[in-house]
């Protein structure tokens, strides 16, 4: 049986990883003013507590960086497994389908008894095309999956 791959993480990248570059321009414009002592008023002239750029830093340095640990870092991780050989591989047929039944909704199926869930819209890494997206993923299908602690590293389809 041939087998055409169709998510492989090494080829398609971080998924969401501009989210730390996009919140780091509020905090680089934060930081500016901060430096050149601005402050940061109502427009009525008076300061307000904790509306300054100092505390702008603050709050979206802490975002910057929970937002780079949760993409980035995953996504780091599991490069990290692909290269030192500890990704599982197992093939089958797709048993216990379960199809996401909105856009935010989860989506999971099994292979060889280990059951693999994802959803669109969350940070982890690893395969997340749901089938309402057109994924080929289906009841009965035969697939092989590498993956690394149940997120899909690599997906591919039998023909």
């Amino acid at each position: 049986m041939s087998f055409e791959t169709i998510y492989d993480i090494q080829q398609d990248g971080c998924r969401y990883g501009i989210l730390p570059v996009i919140i780091a321009v509020p905090l680089l414009l934060a930081v500016i003013d901060w430096y050149r002592g601005k402050r940061w008023v109502l427009a009525s002239g008076k300061a307000q507590p904790g509306y300054s750029p100092w505390s702008a830093c603050v709050f979206f340095g802490l975002l910057a960086a929970v937002a780079f640990a949760t993409t980035w870092g995953d996504y780091f991780r599991l490069i990290r497994a692909i290269k030192g050989q500890q990704v599982a591989t197992l093939e089958g047929a797709v048993v216990n389908f379960h199809a996401a039944a909105t856009i935010k909704s989860e989506e999971s199926f099994e292979v060889a008894g280990r059951r693999f869930s994802f959803r669109k819209f969350a940070t982890r890494q690893g395969f997340n095309t749901l089938s309402l997206e057109g994924s080929p993923v289906a009841e009965g299908r035969t697939v092989r999956v590498n993956h690394v602690q149940g997120q899909i590293v690599k997906l591919e389809i039998g023909h």
